[in-house]
Parts: structure tokens; C-alpha cells; sequence
């Protein structure tokens, strides 16, 4: 497509169309919503992090219920 294009020249060089294409990794979302592309690690922390904020909401909550 690139060679019959009237502006090739254009399209070559946003495009490098000779170069064959390698493999890359694609980023993707698992059906749970979670990132397959995250380390372990990192997975770790933000787990971690959601904990915290429901065991906060849940703190609140309890607040809330013992004032009144």
C-alpha cells in the first residue's frame, strides 16, 4: 500500500516499512482487570494499597456507627 501511496515518501518516513516487524510484548488486561505486564512485586504493593484503603473505608464505617 505504502508503494502506491501518492506522498510514499511521507509514509516512509513515519513508517518503516522494510524492517521486519519483531516480536513485542503486548500489554493486555487479564479478564479479573489485572495487568499480566506487572512484576510480582509491584503487584504485591498495590494489592497491598487496595487493602488499605477498603480496611480505611471500613474503619469509617465503624466510626460512623458507634457516633450515633
Amino acid at each position: 500500500m505504502a508503494k502506491v501511496h501518492p506522498d510514499s515518501e511521507l509514509v516512509k518516513m513515519v513508517c518503516d516499512c522494510q524492517t521486519k516487524k519483531t516480536e513485542t510484548k503486548e500489554k493486555f488486561s487479564n479478564a479479573n482487570g489485572g495487568n499480566s505486564n506487572i512484576p510480582d512485586a509491584q503487584t504485591e504493593q498495590i494489592n497491598l494499597a487496595k487493602m488499605m484503603i477498603f480496611g480505611g473505608f471500613i474503619l469509617v464505617g465503624i466510626a460512623l456507627i458507634m457516633k450515633k
